[in-house]
């Protein structure tokens, strides 16, 4: 039997015995057992309206109009139910992606706390052992200091200097790793109190200057005059950083000279943003280690061999302070060329309630 699936509309036989132009006349008394004499296919989305009749001219244009709009109806239902299916498993997928996300969610959150806890641990451990090594540190460095201003031989001096120096050093690394535990947790607060900034920083940048010429090297400072010098903030951070440039400066600086300049950002009637910029005639540093340097531990020169000591704390110090000040750091430099480390930091303005 014939059935006209996809045809482009209704194809009516009105009498299979006055004309039979699909040969369907005996299939058809053979499947239903009785002669059939009309039949109608009509068309729709998913197959086909087929209705037989065994009278002849069973169907009417009226008859096969709505039969039409019945296959229009059949078509719009096929297709709402497969919206419908198909809303079905999108939200079926939305729901076992939003489960995914929130197991993903959940072992972040316990991943993070598990990181957090551990880093605390460190954080305490790390204390809680330079307190240790510092303290009999400190008795070992206040005797050699006592037998170093004793009259000696000149060979006890020399071994007195190098048990003193490598023990200022070793205190000096407690000193950083100490402070980078307070500075790297959550807890730290930072001051705001009224400072003047030329007495905030000229002890620390004079005791710099006597470093550069004990090297050989040449040390300038400059503000420019329209940095206000009553601020608001937290002074000992400020020079904190501003000491940890200076000294990496020096350090890496073999000739020549360092320069330390305090201008204006830029300010608003509350707070004032100044630049600050230290710049060196150093070993300079290499492009693809720039951002580097600001991370724990990390070094321009990491080798066994390096030329210059330190372990690469100062600049992390010096990076996280400045992100707890609301700044930002960062460096140009070139290989060979030295370089220039910039850092921001915002002030308040000091008003009546902070009168110095």
């Amino acid at each position: 039997m014939t059935r006209f699936w996809g045809a482009a509309g209704p194809v009516y036989r009105p009498d299979l015995y006055r004309d039979d132009p699909y040969a369907e006349r005996e299939a058809l008394k053979c499947h239903y057992g009785r002669a059939i004499r009309a039949v109608i296919d009509v068309p729709f989305s998913h197959g086909t309206l087929a209705i037989n009749s065994e009278e002849p001219d069973a169907f009417t244009p009226q008859n096969i109009v709505c039969l039409e709009r019945l296959s229009e109806l059949l078509s719009e239902a096929f297709r709402r139910l497969g919206d419908i299916e198909a809303r079905e498993r999108h939200l079926a997928e939305l729901e076992r992606e939003i489960d995914e996300h929130r197991q993903t969610a959940v072992a972040l959150r316990l991943a993070r706390d598990e990181a957090e806890a551990a880093n605390r641990a460190k954080s305490e451990f790390l204390a809680n052992i330079g307190h240790e090594i510092r303290t009999p540190m400190n008795g070992v460095l206040g005797m050699s200091g006592v037998v170093l201003d004793m009259d000696l031989t000149p060979e006890q001096r020399t071994f007195m200097e190098r048990m003193h120096q490598p023990a200022e050093g070793l205190l000096r690394l407690l000193n950083n790793l100490l402070d980078f535990t307070r500075v790297d947790g959550e807890d730290l607060e930072l001051a705001q109190n009224p400072f003047a900034l030329h007495d905030c920083l000229s002890s620390m940048l004079s005791q710099a200057e006597q470093r550069a010429l004990e090297k050989g090297l040449e040390f300038r400072f400059e503000t420019d005059s329209e940095v206000a010098d009553l601020l608001v903030g937290d002074a000992g951070r400020l020079r904190q950083i501003a000491a940890n440039l200076i000294d990496n400066a020096i350090k890496f600086t073999d000739a020549g000279q360092l320069y330390f300049r305090i201008s204006r950002e830029q300010e608003s009637v509350e707070e004032v943003a100044l630049r600050f910029a230290v710049k060196d005639t150093g070993i300079g540093i290499p492009a693809a280690e720039q951002k580097a340097i600001f991370d724990v531990f990390t070094q321009v020169d990491p080798s066994a061999t390096r030329q210059h000591e330190g372990t690469g704390l100062g600049l992390a110090i010096a990076s996280r302070l400045v992100a707890k000040m609301g700044g930002r750091i960062w460096v140009e430099s070139e290989q060979g060329e030295g370089s220039t480390f910039f850092f921001t930091s915002s002030f308040g303005r000091v008003g009546d309630e902070f009168a110095l």
